[in-house]
C-alpha cells in the first residue's frame, strides 16, 4: 500500500496503531526517515506494548543518527582535487 492509501486508512481509523506503524514502514522505504519516526511516536503512544512500533522506531532513530553522522564526516573530509584532462 501507498502513503496515500495509508493516510486515508488513518481518516478512517484515526489513532490506529497498526495504521500508524505501517505509514511509518511506507514512508521510511521512501527515505523519509524523519515523518516515519514521527508516524512510528504516534504508533508507540497509542499502543505502548506494539513490538514492532517500538523497534521501528528504534530502527528509523538509528538510521537517521547515522545518515547525520555520515554527512558530518563527509563534511569534514576534503575532497581531492580534480585532475585535469587535456584533449
Amino acid at each position: 500500500a501507498s502513503v496515500e492509501e495509508f493516510e486515508q486508512a488513518l481518516r478512517l481509523a484515526p489513532g490506529s496503531a497498526r495504521i500508524y506503524n505501517d505509514l511509518g514502514i511506507a514512508l521510511a522505504m521512501q527515505g523519509r526517515l524523519e515523518d516515519a519516526i514521527e508516524r512510528f511516536q504516534r504508533a508507540v503512544e497509542a499502543d505502548p506494548e506494539f513490538k514492532d512500533a517500538r523497534q521501528n522506531l528504534a530502527t528509523a532513530r538509528n538510521q537517521l543518527a547515522a545518515g547525520s553522522k555520515q554527512r558530518a564526516e563527509l563534511n569534514h573530509c576534503p575532497l581531492p582535487a580534480p585532475s585535469l584532462q587535456r584533449l
